[in-house]
């Protein structure tokens, strides 16, 4: 993986440290920021420890860089979630209604507790676009 999603996925974990989080009405705990970066990545990761889950998603020319991914996560885990676009739009968590917007070049991040048993589709709001699905169980 290239340094720059990385430094941009560690400046992202940085903030939400730094910002902590709040609670949402449907139970989880969520925290969305949204930041400046020139990093550009052909694909996208994600990862899983005893602390969560961290996917990163790279969304350039309209398409998902790697493709469209279903994603594991286990009840009760924190998610935390990086887009980079080329596009400006909103990022929504369907079902956990959690929202971010992204700045074209930029990058959103939203983290929650994945409390919710189910599928949910992550989009980019305005485009329409599915960018990744999360299992929770």
């Amino acid at each position: 993986m290239p340094v720059r999603p990385l430094v941009a996925l560690a400046c992202a974990a940085v903030l939400l440290v730094a910002c902590g989080s709040s609670s949402s009405p449907q139970g989880g705990s969520s925290t969305a920021t949204t930041a400046a970066s020139t990093s550009s990545s052909t694909s996208s990761a994600s990862s899983a420890s005893s602390s969560g889950v961290t996917i990163a998603i790279t969304v350039s020319g309209g398409k998902v860089q790697g493709g469209v991914q279903t994603n594991d996560v286990p009840l009760g885990s924190t998610v935390t979630l990086t887009v980079t676009s080329d596009v400006s739009d909103e990022v929504h968590v369907h079902g956990y209604d959690k929202k971010a917007d992204v700045t074209a070049g930029s990058y959103a991040t939203i983290a929650f507790t994945a409390d919710i048993p189910g599928q949910f589709e992550v989009e980019l709001e305005n485009a329409h676009l599915k960018i990744v699905e999360l299992k929770v169980s």
